[in-house]
């Protein structure tokens, strides 16, 4: 017999009420240790609240059990056009036991205290651009959820690219995670020595272990501000498309099945997956230049004056204060083995939009050499 009311006698009589059609009268009164004289004693004074119970069930059941009373009195004006006043509604949801079950944040204090004196400054200051690979690292540990199971990840991606150097999940978030981390990124891409590595104030990247291994290799520690998730944005935006591509679409039981699909997803990721990059002003200028000489072999300073001029007519003094252009977004994609290079618009500037030609070898060289094919 399911929420059996320990409760007042009115309650047990509703409860009866409810379930009259589905179990004996008697046997219910037995159970309820209420006799039937009660019952019927107290069924012939009509509950006041009873009918406005069976609307806010309803809607309450609609919400799957998650609706607080402020949301049922939305639902009670949007389905049935009843206008209840919300300190009633909570009223008699806690009078018949109608209440949203929340899983609370634990308030138990983390045994790993990050050690103040190993927070270190924060040295990108929200720059998260690079011309080359191992210079910048940001890193993060992020949490997993399936079936009721908890798991922990931890990565490295480089910030030149976007794309992952290491990774590693465990059922514990503890230092040993990060610690395997940063050293298989260090074994894989071995020249580290004047790396930043960008974190937040975790206590993990606070620990002495963290910190010697970094100091030992030659790699600059930078940490986000406390409270500024933005400070460490490119990690975090990774964390979110990992869980929205591999997490969210796909059932998963074991944490065995989700290692072999994150897996899958990284080789997919650091290879095929289409990225956003962000280039200066300054790239695109010599991106430019550079595929005039790559025609004409002469005269690319007048070719890109004359096309910034059909294209975007921007005075000179805007291309010498490059520092104060924002960054422009670039998408780079394959198509039949062409090159395409696309730059949003950005205000009322459209920068550029040329198809690239089909010399796949001799241009792939060209760009990488621009730092601009990743």
């Amino acid at each position: 017999m399911p929420g059996l009311p320990q409760g007042t006698t009115r309650e047990k009589v509703t409860f009866i009420n409810l379930y009259r059609d589905n179990y004996k009268l008697y046997n219910m009164c037995a159970v309820l240790e209420i006799s039937p004289k009660t019952y019927y004693k107290y069924r012939n004074k009509e509950d006041p609240d009873y009918y406005d119970y069976l609307i806010i069930k309803e809607i309450f059941d609609d919400s799957k059990g998650t609706y607080g009373y402020r949301r049922i009195v939305e639902g009670l004006k949007i389905k049935y056009g009843v206008v209840m006043n919300g300190k009633k509604v909570l009223r008699i949801m806690k009078k018949y036991n109608i209440m949203a079950e929340y899983i609370r944040k634990s308030k138990k204090k983390n045994k790993n205290e990050r050690i103040e004196d190993n927070v270190k400054p924060n040295l990108l200051n929200r720059n998260f651009t690079t011309d080359a690979p191992n210079k910048v690292w940001d890193t993060d540990v992020t949490y997993l959820i399936f079936k009721g199971s908890r798991a922990y990840l931890s990565a490295i991606i480089d910030l030149y690219d976007r794309k992952v150097v290491a990774y590693k999940i465990s059922k514990r978030n503890d230092n040993k995670l990060v610690i395997d981390t940063l050293n298989e990124a260090i074994s894989k891409r071995k020249d580290v020595h004047g790396l930043i590595l960008h974190s937040d104030q975790g206590f993990q990247y606070t620990s002495y272990e963290y910190k010697a291994i970094c100091e030992s290799n030659g790699i600059t520690i930078s940490m986000a501000r406390k409270g500024n998730p933005i400070d460490d944005s490119p990690i975090e935006s990774w964390h979110s498309l990992l869980k929205k591509e591999t997490l969210y679409n796909n059932d998963i039981t074991y944490l065995k099945e989700y290692i072999i699909l994150v897996e899958e997803w990284i080789e997919f990721y650091n290879t095929t997956r289409i990225k956003e990059y962000k280039v200066t002003i300054y790239y695109l200028e010599n991106l430019a230049c550079a595929i005039y000489e790559f025609e004409n072999e002469n005269g690319a300073e007048e070719y890109f004056k004359q096309w910034s001029e059909e294209y975007n007519e921007v005075s000179e003094s805007k291309y010498e204060e490059i520092s104060n252009i924002k960054y422009k977004k670039c998408e780079q994609d394959v198509i039949s083995n062409e090159y395409y290079c696309i730059i949003i618009k950005r205000e009322n500037l459209v920068l550029f939009a040329n198809e690239f030609w089909k010399r796949k070898d001799k241009l792939e060289n060209l760009l990488k050499e621009l730092n601009y094919l990743r």
